[in-house]
Protein backbone atom coordinates (compact mmCIF):
# COMPACT_ATOMS: atom_id res chain seq x y z
CA UNK A 1 0.00 0.00 0.00
CA UNK A 2 1.55 3.55 -0.50
CA UNK A 3 2.29 5.67 2.68
CA UNK A 4 3.25 8.67 3.63
CA UNK A 5 4.93 7.23 6.94
CA UNK A 6 8.78 5.61 5.83
CA UNK A 7 9.92 2.81 7.70
CA UNK A 8 13.47 1.87 6.51
CA UNK A 9 14.83 -1.44 6.88
CA UNK A 10 16.78 -2.36 10.17
CA UNK A 11 19.87 -3.47 8.62
CA UNK A 12 20.51 -0.36 7.10
CA UNK A 13 20.97 -2.09 3.18
CA UNK A 14 19.25 -1.21 -0.04
CA UNK A 15 19.17 -1.71 -3.72
CA UNK A 16 19.35 1.04 -6.11
CA UNK A 17 18.39 0.25 -9.36
CA UNK A 18 18.54 2.32 -12.74
CA UNK A 19 17.12 0.94 -15.77
CA UNK A 20 20.47 0.59 -17.72
CA UNK A 21 21.45 -2.77 -19.53
CA UNK A 22 23.42 -3.66 -16.03
CA UNK A 23 20.01 -4.17 -14.71
CA UNK A 24 19.32 -7.44 -16.71
CA UNK A 25 23.30 -8.70 -15.60
CA UNK A 26 22.83 -8.95 -11.60
CA UNK A 27 24.83 -11.44 -10.01
CA UNK A 28 22.04 -12.71 -7.39
CA UNK A 29 24.98 -13.79 -5.27
CA UNK A 30 25.73 -10.94 -4.52
CA UNK A 31 22.71 -9.46 -3.20
CA UNK A 32 22.43 -9.02 0.70
CA UNK A 33 20.01 -11.16 2.29
CA UNK A 34 17.90 -8.44 3.56
CA UNK A 35 17.02 -5.10 1.57
CA UNK A 36 14.82 -2.43 0.19
CA UNK A 37 14.35 -1.61 -3.22
CA UNK A 38 14.31 1.90 -5.10
CA UNK A 39 13.04 1.43 -8.82
CA UNK A 40 12.88 4.59 -11.02
CA UNK A 41 10.52 5.68 -13.86
CA UNK A 42 9.77 3.30 -16.74
CA UNK A 43 11.26 0.28 -15.01
CA UNK A 44 8.04 -1.98 -15.34
CA UNK A 45 9.11 -1.82 -19.09
CA UNK A 46 11.38 -4.58 -18.03
CA UNK A 47 10.80 -8.02 -19.56
CA UNK A 48 11.32 -9.97 -16.13
CA UNK A 49 10.77 -9.05 -12.65
CA UNK A 50 14.46 -8.20 -11.80
CA UNK A 51 14.70 -7.17 -8.41
CA UNK A 52 11.04 -9.16 -7.62
CA UNK A 53 8.15 -7.20 -7.22
CA UNK A 54 8.35 -5.48 -4.32
CA UNK A 55 9.27 -1.86 -4.65
CA UNK A 56 9.96 0.07 -1.07
CA UNK A 57 10.41 3.54 -3.00
CA UNK A 58 9.17 3.97 -6.52
CA UNK A 59 10.86 7.62 -8.24
CA UNK A 60 8.86 9.79 -10.74
CA UNK A 61 9.87 12.75 -12.69
CA UNK A 62 8.12 15.45 -11.94
CA UNK A 63 7.11 16.76 -15.38
CA UNK A 64 5.50 12.97 -16.30
CA UNK A 65 3.91 13.00 -12.17
CA UNK A 66 0.40 13.02 -13.14
CA UNK A 67 0.74 9.88 -15.92
CA UNK A 68 3.71 7.98 -13.98
CA UNK A 69 1.38 8.14 -10.85
CA UNK A 70 -1.63 6.28 -12.49
CA UNK A 71 0.81 4.19 -13.87
CA UNK A 72 2.63 3.12 -10.31
CA UNK A 73 -1.16 2.95 -9.24
CA UNK A 74 -2.70 0.36 -11.57
CA UNK A 75 0.05 -1.50 -11.37
CA UNK A 76 -0.66 -1.67 -7.66
CA UNK A 77 -4.02 -2.47 -7.66
CA UNK A 78 -3.66 -5.15 -10.25
CA UNK A 79 -1.16 -6.83 -8.37
CA UNK A 80 1.79 -6.31 -10.85
CA UNK A 81 4.05 -4.60 -8.44
CA UNK A 82 3.73 -4.14 -5.10
CA UNK A 83 4.74 -0.18 -4.38
CA UNK A 84 4.80 0.68 -1.27
CA UNK A 85 6.00 4.42 -2.05
CA UNK A 86 5.46 7.19 -4.83
CA UNK A 87 8.65 9.63 -4.38
CA UNK A 88 8.91 12.84 -6.86
CA UNK A 89 12.58 13.49 -8.03
CA UNK A 90 12.39 17.30 -7.70
CA UNK A 91 14.82 20.04 -6.64
CA UNK A 92 11.93 22.51 -5.38
CA UNK A 93 12.99 24.65 -7.99
CA UNK A 94 10.48 25.98 -10.72
CA UNK A 95 13.26 25.79 -13.85
CA UNK A 96 12.75 22.15 -13.34
CA UNK A 97 9.50 21.45 -11.30
CA UNK A 98 7.06 23.59 -12.70
CA UNK A 99 4.80 21.12 -13.38
CA UNK A 100 4.96 19.51 -9.96
CA UNK A 101 5.14 23.00 -8.36
CA UNK A 102 1.82 24.13 -10.21
CA UNK A 103 0.10 21.03 -8.98
CA UNK A 104 0.74 20.37 -5.23
CA UNK A 105 -2.11 19.89 -3.57
CA UNK A 106 -2.82 17.44 -6.32
CA UNK A 107 -0.18 15.00 -4.90
CA UNK A 108 -0.08 15.34 -1.27
CA UNK A 109 0.12 11.04 -1.31
CA UNK A 110 3.20 11.51 -2.97
CA UNK A 111 6.89 11.85 -1.11
CA UNK A 112 8.44 14.96 -1.67
CA UNK A 113 12.04 13.72 -2.96
CA UNK A 114 13.48 17.41 -2.02
CA UNK A 115 11.84 17.39 1.59
CA UNK A 116 14.66 14.95 2.19
CA UNK A 117 17.35 15.63 -0.09
CA UNK A 118 17.59 19.01 1.65
CA UNK A 119 18.57 16.79 4.93
CA UNK A 120 21.59 16.40 3.27
CA UNK A 121 22.46 20.67 3.35
CA UNK A 122 26.17 20.06 2.03
CA UNK A 123 24.76 17.79 -1.21
CA UNK A 124 21.19 19.63 -1.51
CA UNK A 125 23.10 23.08 -2.30
CA UNK A 126 25.55 21.23 -4.51
CA UNK A 127 23.42 19.51 -6.84
CA UNK A 128 21.02 22.66 -6.63
CA UNK A 129 23.97 24.97 -7.17
CA UNK A 130 24.68 22.47 -10.43
CA UNK A 131 21.41 22.59 -11.87
CA UNK A 132 20.37 26.62 -11.15
CA UNK A 133 24.46 27.97 -12.19
CA UNK A 134 25.35 25.26 -14.91
CA UNK A 135 22.41 23.23 -16.57
CA UNK A 136 24.10 20.07 -14.93
CA UNK A 137 21.57 17.34 -13.26
CA UNK A 138 21.93 14.42 -11.41
CA UNK A 139 20.42 11.16 -13.18
CA UNK A 140 17.60 9.45 -11.66
CA UNK A 141 19.31 6.59 -9.89
CA UNK A 142 22.00 9.16 -7.81
CA UNK A 143 19.10 10.96 -6.97
CA UNK A 144 17.65 7.75 -5.77
CA UNK A 145 21.45 6.91 -4.04
CA UNK A 146 21.13 10.56 -2.32
CA UNK A 147 17.14 9.61 -1.01
CA UNK A 148 18.14 6.61 0.66
CA UNK A 149 21.49 8.61 2.40
CA UNK A 150 18.76 11.10 3.73
CA UNK A 151 17.28 7.78 4.83
CA UNK A 152 19.96 6.24 6.84
CA UNK A 153 20.44 3.78 4.70
CA UNK A 154 24.64 3.24 4.75
CA UNK A 155 25.31 0.33 2.32
CA UNK A 156 23.84 0.91 -0.80
CA UNK A 157 24.29 -1.81 -3.69
CA UNK A 158 23.45 -0.45 -7.56
CA UNK A 159 22.29 -1.96 -10.45
CA UNK A 160 21.50 -0.49 -13.99
CA UNK A 161 23.79 2.74 -13.67
CA UNK A 162 26.01 2.37 -16.11
CA UNK A 163 26.81 6.02 -16.52
CA UNK A 164 25.48 6.26 -19.94
CA UNK A 165 28.98 4.40 -20.92
CA UNK A 166 27.19 1.11 -21.79
CA UNK A 167 26.22 -0.01 -25.59
CA UNK A 168 22.86 0.39 -25.05
CA UNK A 169 20.49 2.81 -23.04
CA UNK A 170 18.13 0.42 -21.09
CA UNK A 171 17.48 -2.76 -20.46
CA UNK A 172 14.54 -3.01 -22.21
CA UNK A 173 12.92 -1.52 -25.12
CA UNK A 174 12.00 2.34 -24.21
CA UNK A 175 9.97 3.69 -27.02
CA UNK A 176 6.57 2.70 -26.33
CA UNK A 177 3.33 4.10 -27.99
CA UNK A 178 2.20 5.86 -25.27
CA UNK A 179 4.86 7.05 -23.57
CA UNK A 180 6.03 8.76 -27.15
CA UNK A 181 2.37 10.19 -26.91
CA UNK A 182 3.55 11.59 -24.00
CA UNK A 183 6.99 12.25 -24.59
CA UNK A 184 7.46 13.10 -28.48
CA UNK A 185 11.03 13.92 -28.34
CA UNK A 186 12.07 11.06 -25.86
CA UNK A 187 14.90 9.19 -27.25
CA UNK A 188 17.95 7.12 -26.11
CA UNK A 189 20.55 9.45 -25.99
CA UNK A 190 21.11 11.38 -22.35
CA UNK A 191 20.21 15.39 -22.40
CA UNK A 192 22.89 17.67 -22.27
CA UNK A 193 21.92 18.45 -19.18
CA UNK A 194 22.37 14.80 -17.29
CA UNK A 195 26.83 13.99 -17.81
CA UNK A 196 29.06 10.94 -16.66
CA UNK A 197 31.10 13.64 -14.68
CA UNK A 198 28.37 14.87 -12.62
CA UNK A 199 26.71 11.50 -11.71
CA UNK A 200 30.45 10.48 -10.15
CA UNK A 201 31.11 13.68 -8.44
CA UNK A 202 27.59 12.99 -6.83
CA UNK A 203 28.14 9.74 -5.75
CA UNK A 204 31.87 10.51 -4.47
CA UNK A 205 30.50 13.70 -2.60
CA UNK A 206 27.80 11.28 -0.85
CA UNK A 207 30.71 8.74 0.19
CA UNK A 208 32.87 11.20 1.63
CA UNK A 209 30.33 13.43 3.28
CA UNK A 210 27.79 10.84 4.43
CA UNK A 211 30.14 7.85 5.14
CA UNK A 212 28.42 5.57 2.87
CA UNK A 213 29.27 2.58 1.08
CA UNK A 214 28.41 1.66 -2.41
CA UNK A 215 28.52 -1.57 -4.14
CA UNK A 216 28.19 -2.86 -7.22
CA UNK A 217 26.32 -6.21 -7.93
CA UNK A 218 26.48 -6.27 -11.57
CA UNK A 219 30.03 -7.59 -12.75
CA UNK A 220 29.93 -5.88 -15.77
CA UNK A 221 28.90 -2.48 -15.10
CA UNK A 222 30.41 0.57 -16.05
CA UNK A 223 30.03 2.10 -12.62
CA UNK A 224 32.46 -0.48 -11.49
CA UNK A 225 35.51 1.63 -12.56
CA UNK A 226 34.24 4.13 -9.45
CA UNK A 227 32.70 1.48 -6.88
CA UNK A 228 33.58 -1.49 -5.21
CA UNK A 229 31.79 -4.89 -7.10
CA UNK A 230 29.81 -6.26 -4.12
CA UNK A 231 31.77 -9.48 -2.43
CA UNK A 232 29.42 -13.00 -3.02
CA UNK A 233 26.41 -13.09 -0.35
CA UNK A 234 25.53 -16.80 -1.31
CA UNK A 235 22.12 -15.51 -1.71
CA UNK A 236 20.97 -18.45 -3.55
CA UNK A 237 17.19 -17.83 -2.26
CA UNK A 238 16.43 -15.29 -5.29
CA UNK A 239 14.36 -16.64 -8.06
CA UNK A 240 13.83 -14.24 -11.08
CA UNK A 241 10.12 -14.82 -12.21
CA UNK A 242 8.87 -13.88 -16.07
CA UNK A 243 6.45 -11.56 -16.69
CA UNK A 244 3.17 -12.28 -18.16
CA UNK A 245 2.08 -11.48 -21.61
CA UNK A 246 -0.40 -9.28 -20.52
CA UNK A 247 1.86 -7.09 -18.33
CA UNK A 248 2.04 -3.84 -18.34
CA UNK A 249 5.16 -2.38 -20.35
CA UNK A 250 3.96 0.97 -21.71
CA UNK A 251 3.23 4.26 -19.63
CA UNK A 252 -0.73 4.48 -19.25
CA UNK A 253 -2.28 7.70 -20.49
CA UNK A 254 -5.38 9.05 -18.44
CA UNK A 255 -8.63 9.86 -19.70
CA UNK A 256 -9.50 13.20 -20.50
CA UNK A 257 -11.93 13.37 -17.93
CA UNK A 258 -8.89 12.32 -15.34
CA UNK A 259 -7.37 15.81 -16.81
CA UNK A 260 -10.48 18.40 -16.52
CA UNK A 261 -10.03 16.80 -12.75
CA UNK A 262 -6.56 17.33 -13.03
CA UNK A 263 -7.34 21.35 -13.58
CA UNK A 264 -10.60 21.85 -11.65
CA UNK A 265 -10.07 24.92 -9.74
CA UNK A 266 -6.54 25.47 -11.30
CA UNK A 267 -5.96 26.88 -14.70
CA UNK A 268 -8.27 26.87 -17.74
CA UNK A 269 -5.64 26.17 -19.78
CA UNK A 270 -5.38 22.35 -19.75
CA UNK A 271 -2.51 20.53 -18.68
CA UNK A 272 -2.82 17.82 -21.38
CA UNK A 273 0.28 16.52 -21.49
CA UNK A 274 1.84 16.93 -24.98
CA UNK A 275 -0.17 13.92 -25.47
CA UNK A 276 -2.21 14.10 -29.26
CA UNK A 277 -4.63 11.74 -28.02
CA UNK A 278 -5.78 13.73 -24.79
CA UNK A 279 -5.88 17.23 -26.88
CA UNK A 280 -7.32 20.05 -25.11
CA UNK A 281 -10.45 20.03 -27.08
CA UNK A 282 -12.79 16.89 -26.87
CA UNK A 283 -12.51 14.35 -30.32
CA UNK A 284 -15.85 16.50 -31.12
CA UNK A 285 -14.38 19.59 -31.23
CA UNK A 286 -11.49 18.44 -32.73
CA UNK A 287 -13.21 16.98 -36.33
CA UNK A 288 -14.60 20.73 -35.97
CA UNK A 289 -11.43 22.40 -35.63
CA UNK A 290 -10.32 20.69 -38.77
CA UNK A 291 -13.48 20.88 -40.72
CA UNK A 292 -12.96 24.73 -40.09
CA UNK A 293 -9.38 24.49 -40.83
CA UNK A 294 -10.17 23.38 -44.80
CA UNK A 295 -13.19 25.97 -44.73
CA UNK A 296 -10.59 28.98 -44.12
CA UNK A 297 -8.77 27.31 -47.25
CA UNK A 298 -11.97 26.73 -49.30
CA UNK A 299 -13.79 30.62 -48.74
CA UNK A 300 -11.20 32.10 -51.49
CA UNK A 301 -12.04 29.78 -53.61
CA UNK A 302 -16.08 29.65 -53.37
CA UNK A 303 -15.82 33.91 -53.57
CA UNK A 304 -13.79 33.29 -56.94
CA UNK A 305 -15.84 34.90 -59.87
CA UNK A 306 -15.01 32.35 -62.43
CA UNK A 307 -15.25 29.26 -59.73
CA UNK A 308 -19.00 30.41 -59.16
CA UNK A 309 -19.53 30.73 -62.97
CA UNK A 310 -18.49 27.31 -63.79
CA UNK A 311 -20.76 26.06 -60.25
CA UNK A 312 -23.45 27.59 -62.09
CA UNK A 313 -23.23 25.98 -65.37
CA UNK A 314 -22.53 22.63 -64.51
CA UNK A 315 -25.90 23.16 -62.21
CA UNK A 316 -27.64 24.54 -65.53
CA UNK A 317 -28.50 20.86 -66.60
CA UNK A 318 -30.06 19.78 -63.08
CA UNK A 319 -31.99 22.92 -62.45
CA UNK A 320 -33.51 23.00 -65.94
CA UNK A 321 -34.57 19.52 -65.11
CA UNK A 322 -35.96 20.47 -62.26
CA UNK A 323 -38.04 23.06 -63.95
CA UNK A 324 -39.29 21.21 -66.75
CA UNK A 325 -40.47 18.20 -63.71
CA UNK A 326 -42.01 21.22 -61.87
CA UNK A 327 -43.66 22.75 -64.93
CA UNK A 328 -45.29 19.16 -65.69
CA UNK A 329 -46.84 18.86 -62.60
CA UNK A 330 -48.43 22.48 -63.02
CA UNK A 331 -49.75 21.45 -66.55
CA UNK A 332 -51.17 18.30 -64.86
CA UNK A 333 -53.05 20.41 -62.25
CA UNK A 334 -54.14 22.82 -64.34
CA UNK A 335 -55.91 20.23 -66.26
CA UNK A 336 -57.31 18.54 -63.84
CA UNK A 337 -58.80 21.56 -62.92
CA UNK A 338 -59.82 22.94 -66.17
CA UNK A 339 -60.73 19.53 -67.54
CA UNK A 340 -57.75 19.53 -69.62
CA UNK A 341 -56.27 21.08 -72.63
CA UNK A 342 -53.92 24.50 -72.97
CA UNK A 343 -50.52 24.79 -71.03
CA UNK A 344 -48.37 23.89 -73.67
CA UNK A 345 -47.12 27.30 -75.13
CA UNK A 346 -46.97 28.66 -71.27
CA UNK A 347 -44.74 25.86 -70.63
CA UNK A 348 -41.71 25.91 -73.58
CA UNK A 349 -42.02 30.09 -72.91
CA UNK A 350 -41.32 29.42 -69.42
CA UNK A 351 -38.52 27.02 -70.61
CA UNK A 352 -36.83 29.25 -73.25
CA UNK A 353 -37.37 31.89 -69.89
CA UNK A 354 -35.33 30.12 -67.95
CA UNK A 355 -32.70 28.99 -70.38
CA UNK A 356 -32.09 33.22 -70.91
CA UNK A 357 -32.17 34.56 -67.45
CA UNK A 358 -29.58 31.57 -66.63
CA UNK A 359 -27.82 32.19 -69.79
CA UNK A 360 -27.39 36.37 -68.50
CA UNK A 361 -26.49 35.45 -65.17
CA UNK A 362 -22.97 33.47 -66.67
CA UNK A 363 -22.45 36.65 -68.90
CA UNK A 364 -23.02 39.12 -65.99
CA UNK A 365 -20.81 36.58 -63.66
CA UNK A 366 -18.36 36.59 -66.78
CA UNK A 367 -18.18 40.81 -66.76
CA UNK A 368 -17.77 40.87 -63.37
CA UNK A 369 -15.00 38.60 -63.64
CA UNK A 370 -12.93 40.34 -66.65
CA UNK A 371 -13.64 43.52 -65.00
CA UNK A 372 -12.13 42.81 -61.52
CA UNK A 373 -9.10 41.54 -63.13
CA UNK A 374 -8.61 44.83 -65.31
CA UNK A 375 -9.43 46.75 -61.97
CA UNK A 376 -6.94 44.86 -60.29
CA UNK A 377 -4.25 45.44 -63.65
CA UNK A 378 -4.78 48.97 -63.19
Amino acid sequence: MLSNEIQKGQNNMCVVAGNAPSLAEIDYNRLPLDYDVFRCNQFYFEDKYYLGKKVKFAFANPFVLFEQCYTYKTLLYKNEYEIENIVVSDFNLSCADSFYLKYLQVFDETLRGSRFISKLKDFYTFVRYNELYHNKRITSGIYMCAFAVALGYKEIYITGIDLYSAKEAYAFQAKKPDLLKILPNFNSIPDSCHTKEIDIKALEFLAKHYDIKFYSISPNSPINEHIQLANSKNNTTFIVKEKTRDSIKDMLIPSIEAYENLNHGIDSMLHYNHVEVQDKISQQEAIQAVWHEIDKYKKPLRNNAVYRLFSDIIKLPKDISKYIKGSKLRKKKKKKKRGGGGGGTHSIIGYIMFIIENAISCIKYTYNFYNNISIREQ
